[in-house]
């Protein structure tokens, strides 16, 4: 579970434990909306949306450290007030990418419906689709 919030901060939660186990710092500015997706652009396929993908949480090695069963080509998408949208792998949390073409804030981002591209909604009243070439990680 990811959820945005108004530090500036994207943050994951494992949902078997109730608890915070990861707080990324995300944007400059409000965290308006996250999404996780599969992305096979890689391969030249299309990104699934988190509907069709198992995002099973984590588990704790035997050492107890904290590992992620997120598999390779899962991603996070965030959307912020700041105007950008980035892309992190999921897991490690790194930012792969950042969107830029909205004249300020970013209201919403998602995954369409058919896995071609990502859609989003800025504050400047445009409506984007992102496609896996603007895209690529």
């Amino acid at each position: 579970l990811a959820t945005g919030s108004a530090d500036n901060t994207v943050r994951i939660f494992d949902v078997r434990k109730l608890a915070s186990v990861q707080q990324i710092p995300a944007h400059k500015s409000i965290v308006t909306d996250v999404r996780f997706f599969h992305s096979s652009w890689a391969e030249g396929g299309a990104p699934r949306s988190s509907q069709d993908m198992d995002v099973s949480g984590d588990d704790e090695d035997e050492a107890g450290t904290h590992q992620s069963r997120l598999c390779n080509g899962q991603y996070l998408a965030s959307a912020s007030n700041d105007g950008l949208i980035n892309i992190w792998t999921a897991g490690d949390w790194r930012l792969q990418k950042s969107l830029v073409g909205h004249v300020g804030k970013v209201l919403s981002v998602d995954i369409a419906s058919d896995g071609n591209c990502i859609a989003s909604a800025g504050f400047d009243k445009t409506f984007k689709l992102w496609a896996p070439d603007d895209i690529s990680i």
